[in-house]
């Protein structure tokens, strides 16, 4: 039975306004679980940089290793029981891998595309036909569509509406939204089409430039929630938030302080969680007000089940709910990550920048000015697990304060920079 889910994104906790509390599921520590989705209560499927995909049967009281890859595997949907698309980034490679067995076998499909894309970050399938799909965040923004259950393909150029998609959303084959960063201005934006990806339609930017909106989500189809990753122009940690089914959105505050945030997901219009990396943050009316909970790590994709269980991803999958299967101990939760370094900082001409990677990635570094526009593009490809150096002159630019961005398929880090 196909049954669509309103959700989108990522989250964690330990106790709620009622009994219901957050708990790891058993399953190995490799890097971020990235997506997990369900074609019903009982059968799901998880996702993630290490290239694995596991399946359940039993609601995510058990899974099972279905597929392991060397690509790192972004996101996944299943159309039906037996079909189900599965994105991958670069690691240096895309995939977009392909099953008609429910999971048992993939094959890659991106060398038969009639068009080369370099990663999908985010997929929607609204009924059993169709399914969409968008990318990626480190530019450029596209879109991919097919409507015969994911036999052939077509392409869409987002670049008139936006610089870089992350997240996308359906709800029937014509009418759905598209999440990422518009221009170097607008910041964080949110698309809207309603024939299919023909046209669209900009319906909010947070105009604080660098800014993404990482993940969209709703839990009744009239609450719409998005998380805001944060850019150079960022100076607080917010979200965004909608009450008529979409149309027009908010801009929220979380907390003064700047935390990374990637997830967002709501239970109802009260109860909801955004983070990403070991920040999350709960509210439980409705974005008012919002508590740090510091569990986990990784924080990517969140998915309502019912009134009361719910599934979010990252450095494990986690379950929300009143009754817990067998679950493994939070206090095993994987707390790890990259670190961006500068030195010397203040400088008057050369500058060390350090990426230390947690696992390899595909990586963006570049030195921005205060308006969040490109001076330096220092690296953008592949890069290591460890350290990489780069030493950079900065002796043609003029003294100020500039803004070291690093960006990874998982993390993203920004350092001021002053030069004298």
């Amino acid at each position: 039975m196909y049954r669509p889910l309103f959700l989108v994104t990522t989250f964690l906790f330990v106790f709620s306004a009622s009994f219901a509390q957050w708990q790891a599921l058993n399953l190995d520590h490799n890097g971020r679980y990235d997506d997990i989705f369900f074609i019903d209560d009982s059968v799901g499927w998880i996702t993630g940089s290490a290239g694995k995909i596991y399946k359940t049967t039993t609601g995510g009281s058990s899974w099972k290793l279905q597929f392991d890859s060397s690509y790192y595997l972004r996101c996944i949907n299943f159309l039906t029981e037996d079909v189900g698309i599965c994105g991958g980034l670069p690691l240096p490679d895309s995939v977009l891998y392909y099953s008609d067995d429910g999971g048992e076998n993939w094959v890659n499909i991106m060398p038969d595309l009639p068009f080369k894309i370099p990663g999908i970050c985010g997929l929607s399938s609204p009924d059993p036909a169709t399914v969409y799909g968008v990318g990626y965040w480190a530019k450029p923004a596209f879109m991919i569509r097919s409507l015969d259950t994911g036999q052939t393909w077509t392409y869409t150029d987002l670049s008139p509406w936006l610089k870089g998609a992350v997240d996308v959303h359906f709800i029937d084959q014509l009418r759905g939204w598209v999440a990422g960063e518009g221009d170097s201005t607008e910041g964080a934006t949110i698309i809207y089409t309603d024939d299919g990806g023909q046209t669209f339609t900009k319906l909010f930017s947070t105009n604080r430039f660098d800014e993404m909106v990482w993940k969209i989500q709703s839990p009744d189809g009239k609450h719409y929630y998005g998380a805001i990753e944060p850019g150079v122009g960022s100076t607080e940690t917010r979200f965004l938030h909608s009450a008529d089914s979409g149309f027009t959105w908010t801009d929220g505050l979380v907390d003064t302080a700047l935390y990374n945030v990637q997830v967002i997901g709501f239970m109802d219009s009260s109860l909801g969680w955004t983070g990403a990396q070991d920040k999350l943050f709960e509210t439980t009316d409705g974005g008012n007000s919002w508590s740090l909970i510091n569990l986990g790590w990784g924080y990517n994709r969140f998915i309502r089940m019912n009134d009361s269980v719910a599934f979010m991803s990252g450095s494990d999958v986690y379950r929300y709910g009143d009754s817990i299967p067998i679950f493994s101990s939070l206090e095993n939760h994987q707390k790890t990550g990259s670190k961006l370094r500068l030195s010397p900082n203040p400088t008057n001409d050369l500058v060390k920048i350090e990426a230390d990677l947690y696992r390899p990635s595909f990586t963006l570094v570049e030195i921005l000015n205060g308006q969040g526009r490109s001076r330096t593009g220092v690296w953008k490809g592949m890069l290591p697990q460890g350290k990489s150096v780069f030493e950079i002159s900065l002796k043609d630019l003029p003294s100020g304060v500039y803004f070291v961005k690093l960006r990874t398929h998982e993390e993203y880090f920004v350092e001021r920079l002053v030069k004298e």
